[in-house]
């Protein structure tokens, strides 16, 4: 009997402390879901030779995309202007290039391979990869696809 009085008193302490792991985690547990959604941008440079520097920079996607939508209230309106006369003439085809290589399957975009570097860009399945190797270093770049649109959507 003493018991079940105590278990009564100690359910609201329980419930309580799920409640505050529910409101503690649930903001991470979004933020990892938008990551997961949106996808990341990596950079990653290994400099060849026994002093060689490796760097590797993963940013979630979603902070350039707040960076992308921000854009127009930080740049200065008369550059802003500038771009967007610059590219006016290519505008529709650089839309329709970017819609078609987010929509296309996975595979080798470009390669060129020369005595010093090998460059190549392939599509993965929501991203474009760029890698160059080179006698000094390699740099390996992972964009999101749908990235390339929300820039062209700003200008």
């Amino acid at each position: 009997m003493d018991r079940r009085p105590e278990a009564r008193r100690r359910r609201p302490f329980l419930r309580y402390v799920a409640i505050a792991l529910i409101l503690l985690m649930s903001p991470i547990f979004a933020l990892a879901t938008a990551v997961a959604v949106t996808g990341t941008v990596t950079v990653e440079v290994h400099e060849r030779g026994p002093d060689g520097t490796r760097i590797y920079v993963p940013v979630p996607a979603l902070l350039l995309d707040a960076a992308v939508a921000l854009a127009p209230m930080v740049i200065p309106e008369e550059e802003l202007a500038e771009a967007r006369r610059e590219i006016a003439p290519y505008r529709d085809g650089l839309e329709a290039l970017a819609k078609e290589l987010e929509d296309m399957p996975a595979g080798v975009l470009v390669e060129v391979e020369t005595d010093e570097e090998h460059v190549l860009i392939t599509k993965s399945w929501r991203s474009f990869e760029i890698s160059v190797e080179s006698h000094d270093a390699d740099v390996h770049v992972t964009v999101p696809s749908r990235l390339v649109s929300r820039v062209l959507d700003v200008l």
